[in-house]
């Protein structure tokens, strides 16, 4: 993808011998939309994920991914574009639940005003380390929708906290997946896609 790029001012990044699709934000709107529920559970990778996210719905390079209804001035100045997830300060205070958007600036969420009727629980569980605490398990159990009817989608992701080590990885990604399977309530709404 290295030497690939764009072909003028604000034209999309074209990779080089990669196929990627590039979303508008009612796509991505109608895709999330199908979901009652979508859960992104891992590390500091995904919190960069959900800050995307939160910057497609909200369509707002600027700011999109943090809290900025309760900026003061100098992190409105500080925390602008990508420092939203590169400066420490800033990237602590990302979007991790869509109700949190509602609450606070419903009129900058863009998907029910592209999408009539959407109302996606877009929300992200840290889950870091492995072994897993039985307090991260609760709580991810406690923030998934017990509606067996309602789908759900699962982003899983992670690594950095357990210095990529495959091992590592492997049991946390089996110890989530067991988790979420093994509860009747949860597994026959999961969306295997």
């Amino acid at each position: 993808m290295s030497s690939s790029g764009r072909i003028g001012r604000d034209a999309p990044y074209i990779p080089r011998e990669c196929d990627m699709q590039w979303y508008t934000t009612e796509e991505v709107c109608e895709i999330l939309g199908r979901f009652s529920q979508v859960v992104l559970v891992g590390d500091s990778m995904l919190r960069h994920v959900i800050g995307a996210l939160n910057i497609i719905m909200r369509e707002d390079l600027g700011y999109g991914g943090v809290t900025d209804w309760n900026f003061d001035a100098r992190e409105r100045e500080r925390c602008f574009c990508n420092d939203q997830f590169d400066v420490t300060e800033c990237s602590v205070q990302g979007i991790y639940k869509t109700e949190d958007v509602i609450k606070h600036d419903p009129l900058s969420l863009a998907c029910p005003r592209l999408v009539p009727g959407w109302s996606t629980d877009l929300r992200m569980e840290q889950m870091v380390r492995y072994p897993m605490e039985e307090i991260e398990l609760e709580r991810l159990e406690m923030a998934i929708d017990t509606n067996p009817s309602a789908r759900k989608a699962f982003i899983l992701g992670h690594g950095l906290w357990n210095d990529l080590e495959i091992d590592k990885s492997k049991a946390w990604l089996d110890t989530v997946i067991k988790d979420l399977t093994t509860r009747p309530e949860h597994a026959s709404s999961l969306d295997n896609t």
